[in-house]
């Protein structure tokens, strides 16, 4: 039943991929897998943050100057969205405006728990050591939290990888061992629609598998 229901998507993708219509691309997924490499350097990098921003208030730095001495002394992808956001201050913005841009432009939890602790800090005037504290306390709970799901999911995630391999190793080895019994696989029409329709099922499985065994951020 699948296969019938599949059959007219895949050859329609089929054929706007023949015309140009439609491409795939390297460089995207690479950008992606690249961002999401980037945000989570961020997430790792935030207790550390936290515990400069209090220290720094402690010894009467004010919020800016914490921010800016932070910038100097981090180093990696938060240090630099810091110094972008501390050059932007310094240029005539605000720091409610600078932690609004840096939250869009890291849209992590973490990010937001702290943009809107400090704003609402600014606004209702409360000591913000102890909101430092309590920040960096939830998100290295948070941190602790993740880890334990990731490590209880490992087992789901390998199972996926094997079953998601299986089909290719499979298709492989047939490919060593009897070339012809595969070879309508790869030059007739209904061949090409039936390894489209089999990618399209491993990519839902793989989908699924990934779905059920995800961390939530």
């Amino acid at each position: 039943m699948l296969v019938f229901l599949a059959a007219p998507i895949l050859t329609r993708a089929l054929a706007l991929f023949r015309e140009g219509r439609v491409e795939f691309s390297v460089s995207g997924l690479a950008g992606r897998f690249l961002r999401a490499r980037r945000l989570e350097q961020v997430r790792g990098q935030m207790p550390e943050l936290l515990s400069l921003l209090s220290t720094s208030v402690r010894a009467g730095l004010s919020l800016p100057q914490a921010l800016a001495s932070a910038a100097r002394e981090m180093g990696g992808p938060l240090g630099e969205e810091l110094a972008r956001m501390t050059e932007e201050n310094r240029l005539g913005g605000t720091l409610e405006e600078g932690l609004d841009r840096l939250d869009r432009r890291v849209p992590l939890p973490e990010v937001r728990f702290l943009a809107a602790g400090l704003n609402l800090a600014r606004r209702t005037g409360g000591s913000l050591a102890p909101l430092l504290d309590r920040i960096g306390e939830t998100l290295r709970e948070r941190r602790k939290l993740r880890g334990e799901v990731r490590a209880m999911t490992a087992q789901g995630r390998l199972s996926g990888i094997v079953v998601g391999a299986a089909p290719f190793v499979l298709f492989a080895v047939m490919a060593a061992v009897d070339p012809q019994f595969v070879r309508p696989l790869l030059v007739t029409p209904a061949g090409w629609l039936v390894l489209a329709t089999a990618l399209f099922l491993e990519i839902i499985g793989a989908i699924g598998i990934r779905a059920a065994v995800r961390v939530e951020p």
